[in-house]
Protein backbone atom coordinates (compact mmCIF):
# COMPACT_ATOMS: atom_id res chain seq x y z
CA UNK A 1 0.00 0.00 0.00
CA UNK A 2 1.51 3.52 -1.16
CA UNK A 3 0.50 6.59 0.22
CA UNK A 4 -0.43 9.54 -2.87
CA UNK A 5 0.89 13.46 -2.58
CA UNK A 6 -2.65 14.13 -0.52
CA UNK A 7 -1.82 11.21 1.85
CA UNK A 8 -4.02 9.00 0.77
CA UNK A 9 -3.86 5.32 1.13
CA UNK A 10 -3.83 3.30 -2.55
CA UNK A 11 -3.34 -0.30 -3.07
CA UNK A 12 -0.70 -1.12 -6.19
CA UNK A 13 -2.32 -3.97 -8.78
CA UNK A 14 -0.11 -6.13 -10.52
CA UNK A 15 0.14 -3.51 -13.67
CA UNK A 16 2.25 -0.97 -11.11
CA UNK A 17 -1.38 1.51 -11.64
CA UNK A 18 -2.85 2.41 -8.18
CA UNK A 19 -6.23 2.06 -7.39
CA UNK A 20 -8.13 3.41 -4.55
CA UNK A 21 -8.67 1.46 -1.52
CA UNK A 22 -12.30 1.28 -0.67
CA UNK A 23 -14.12 -0.84 1.76
CA UNK A 24 -17.19 -1.70 3.11
CA UNK A 25 -17.42 -2.65 7.11
CA UNK A 26 -20.65 -5.03 6.57
CA UNK A 27 -20.57 -5.52 10.40
CA UNK A 28 -20.55 -1.92 11.35
CA UNK A 29 -22.31 -0.88 8.37
CA UNK A 30 -19.27 1.73 7.27
CA UNK A 31 -18.08 2.48 3.69
CA UNK A 32 -14.30 3.94 3.78
CA UNK A 33 -12.58 5.01 1.15
CA UNK A 34 -8.62 5.80 1.14
CA UNK A 35 -8.69 5.43 5.15
CA UNK A 36 -11.74 8.08 5.53
CA UNK A 37 -15.31 6.96 6.86
CA UNK A 38 -17.76 8.51 4.41
CA UNK A 39 -21.24 7.13 5.14
CA UNK A 40 -22.07 5.20 8.19
CA UNK A 41 -25.30 3.40 7.10
CA UNK A 42 -28.92 2.69 9.16
CA UNK A 43 -29.15 -1.50 8.70
CA UNK A 44 -32.66 -0.14 8.02
CA UNK A 45 -31.07 0.56 4.49
CA UNK A 46 -31.07 -2.98 3.03
CA UNK A 47 -31.01 -1.29 -0.34
CA UNK A 48 -28.07 0.27 0.60
CA UNK A 49 -26.36 -2.49 2.03
CA UNK A 50 -27.00 -5.04 -0.58
CA UNK A 51 -25.36 -3.10 -3.18
CA UNK A 52 -22.26 -2.15 -0.66
CA UNK A 53 -21.99 -5.49 -0.05
CA UNK A 54 -22.17 -7.05 -3.66
CA UNK A 55 -19.28 -4.27 -4.17
CA UNK A 56 -17.05 -5.59 -1.70
CA UNK A 57 -18.10 -9.40 -2.26
CA UNK A 58 -16.56 -8.53 -5.82
CA UNK A 59 -13.69 -6.56 -4.47
CA UNK A 60 -14.43 -3.31 -5.81
CA UNK A 61 -14.88 -4.47 -9.60
CA UNK A 62 -16.01 -1.20 -11.59
CA UNK A 63 -19.14 -3.08 -12.40
CA UNK A 64 -21.54 -4.93 -10.60
CA UNK A 65 -25.20 -6.51 -11.99
CA UNK A 66 -28.18 -5.21 -9.94
CA UNK A 67 -28.02 -7.35 -6.77
CA UNK A 68 -31.74 -5.79 -5.49
CA UNK A 69 -34.61 -8.97 -4.87
CA UNK A 70 -37.17 -8.08 -7.43
CA UNK A 71 -40.41 -6.34 -5.44
CA UNK A 72 -44.22 -7.44 -6.23
CA UNK A 73 -45.29 -4.39 -8.26
CA UNK A 74 -42.08 -2.48 -7.76
CA UNK A 75 -40.63 -0.55 -11.13
CA UNK A 76 -36.57 -2.38 -11.09
CA UNK A 77 -35.27 0.06 -12.55
CA UNK A 78 -36.70 3.29 -10.60
CA UNK A 79 -35.81 1.64 -7.35
CA UNK A 80 -32.01 1.34 -8.82
CA UNK A 81 -32.03 5.15 -9.65
CA UNK A 82 -33.53 5.56 -5.91
CA UNK A 83 -31.05 3.44 -4.13
CA UNK A 84 -28.16 4.77 -6.36
CA UNK A 85 -29.30 8.27 -5.33
CA UNK A 86 -29.50 7.34 -1.64
CA UNK A 87 -25.39 5.67 -2.07
CA UNK A 88 -24.51 9.20 -3.72
CA UNK A 89 -26.09 10.84 -0.53
CA UNK A 90 -25.26 12.19 2.76
CA UNK A 91 -21.56 11.18 2.28
CA UNK A 92 -18.85 13.27 4.58
CA UNK A 93 -17.20 13.75 2.80
CA UNK A 94 -18.16 13.25 -0.75
CA UNK A 95 -15.68 10.46 -1.92
CA UNK A 96 -17.23 8.11 -4.12
CA UNK A 97 -19.93 8.56 -6.73
CA UNK A 98 -22.15 5.48 -7.80
CA UNK A 99 -24.58 5.65 -11.34
CA UNK A 100 -25.73 3.37 -12.99
CA UNK A 101 -24.33 1.56 -16.43
CA UNK A 102 -27.06 2.50 -18.67
CA UNK A 103 -28.72 -0.75 -19.28
CA UNK A 104 -31.08 -0.61 -15.94
CA UNK A 105 -29.21 -3.75 -14.95
CA UNK A 106 -25.86 -2.50 -13.13
CA UNK A 107 -24.32 -0.24 -10.84
CA UNK A 108 -20.67 1.30 -11.52
CA UNK A 109 -18.35 3.78 -9.28
CA UNK A 110 -15.61 6.13 -9.31
CA UNK A 111 -14.33 8.27 -6.85
CA UNK A 112 -15.61 11.55 -6.55
CA UNK A 113 -14.03 14.22 -9.03
CA UNK A 114 -12.38 12.08 -10.92
CA UNK A 115 -13.54 10.41 -14.52
CA UNK A 116 -13.13 6.68 -14.95
CA UNK A 117 -10.24 7.39 -17.81
CA UNK A 118 -7.55 8.70 -14.97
Amino acid sequence: MARSKTGHSHVTSKNGQTKPEVKYDVELFELWVNGALVKRLDSRATNQILILSAFQELNWARRIDDPLVPANGADAKARLRSTIHCLNGCQHPPAIHFFADGTGHGIRWELAGISPSE
